[in-house]
């Protein structure tokens, strides 16, 4: 697993969830079986957007639109700065997603996803 994720994703084995890593993304397993694919992110912190007037973390469009042909269900981010772990289902995700078509941030354009559609699911240990 990746050491960039590692507290993260030692938090969730450590709780008894199982992870099977495909690319970039998971698959979770609860201790209770039930299974989903998940996006697994770090970022530093969210970035304030100037056209939304939101707190948001940013994934590159082309990955968005991959995550979404593939069934991802579940996006989390672990907030590096502050040790906070945000998930998010993909329902609550979509309808706020904003995108950015140019290629200044991102070579394809570039997502924008409200950090107010995550729940603040853990925190660990920094």
């Amino acid at each position: 697993m990746g050491n960039k994720l590692q507290p993260l994703t030692t938090y969730l084995v450590e709780r008894g969830y199982t992870l099977q890593r495909f690319g970039d993304c998971y698959g979770i397993t609860s201790p209770k079986g039930k299974k989903k694919l998940a996006n697994i992110r770090r970022k530093s912190k969210p970035v304030w957007g100037l056209v939304a007037k939101r707190w948001e973390w940013s994934i590159p469009l082309t990955s968005w639109q991959r995550y979404i042909a593939s069934g991802i269900t579940v996006f989390m981010v672990l907030e590096t700065a502050t040790g906070k772990v945000h998930a998010a289902d993909i329902t609550q995700l979509q309808p706020e997603a904003r995108t950015y078509r140019g290629d200044d941030l991102d070579e394809g354009g570039t997502v924008f996803l409200p950090i107010d559609a995550y729940k603040i699911v853990a925190t660990l240990k920094r």
